[in-house]
């Protein structure tokens, strides 16, 4: 038996490499994967049992009272972090059969505890983590099988992505609209007027722009009508950063394009 060399209580110290585990052992209450931190509880309460029994048999006498996890000064089992690869032996083992475990899918059952030989409950955080990563993993290709994907892409390349939300929190509903129709070119100006029914043309009417269409290109970068408009503009944000990709995609940018627009 384990415990018939341990008949002095000897002190027993498990050295974990894992934080996370040692405080979700000192927590009282729901955490996920509860149950298994209240079996390791369990062991160590019955181990603590199995030594006072061995204790009991031994000459000196012995405290009659009972032991508890708060008040256990002299409990010969103790867990204490250790960082990863400091050369103990213990921990360097239960590393390299943990990778074996997670390459080949689970350690022998017979090298398991019993009370992991059966199936191990379902965490609900995992399943919802998971959930969540299948979503984004289908948004991804939807996205890329969309027919805005490409023209977006030269805007936004991080899309589908939290940065637009980031950037737009900080923006009116006014000016998260208008940054929305530059992004999709769906903005009333007349190349997206004339393609919906709303305009006799698509062309820019400025004498300076015969035959030019008027789409949100010709707006933000060569109609020279705006001349003086984009000349502070690009004083503002650098020439560097005179882009498709800066003006409406750059967080920093986006306010000089919205300044340009109400200019325009």
């Amino acid at each position: 038996m384990l415990v018939s060399h341990l008949a002095a209580w000897t002190p027993i110290n498990f050295s974990i490499d894992n934080q996370a585990t040692i405080k979700a052992m000192q927590k009282n209450k729901l955490q996920p994967a509860r149950y298994l931190i209240d079996e390791i509880h369990r062991s160590t309460k019955h181990l603590l049992q199995l030594l006072d029994e061995e204790r009991s048999q031994e000459i000196r006498p012995r405290s009659t009272r009972a032991r508890s996890n708060d008040d256990p000064p002299d409990s010969p089992i103790s867990f204490t972090w250790i960082a990863s690869h400091m050369n103990s032996i213990g921990n360097e083992r239960a590393g390299t059969l943990a990778k074996d475990a997670s390459e080949n899918g689970s350690s022998p059952k017979t090298k398991l505890p019993p009370f992991l030989r059966k199936r191990l409950l379902i965490s609900i955080f995992a399943v919802k983590q998971m959930i969540q990563e299948d979503i984004k993993t289908d948004c991804k290709w939807w996205w890329i099988e969309s027919q805005r994907y490409r023209r977006t892409k030269q805007i936004d390349p991080l899309l589908p992505s939290n940065k637009c939300l980031e950037i737009t929190s900080s923006l009116n509903r006014r000016q998260t609209s208008v940054l929305t129709q530059l992004r999709t070119g769906h903005t009333p100006i007349n190349h997206h007027l004339h393609r919906i029914g709303k305009n006799h043309t698509p062309n820019c009417l400025q004498s300076t722009c015969t035959n030019k269409t008027e789409d949100v290109h010709h707006l933000i970068f060569t109609c020279p009508k705006y001349l003086n408009a984009r000349h502070q503009l690009i004083r503002s944000i650098g020439g560097k950063s005179f882009t498709s990709t800066k003006l409406f995609a750059d967080e920093k940018s986006i306010p000089h394009t919205l300044t340009y627009l109400n200019k325009t």
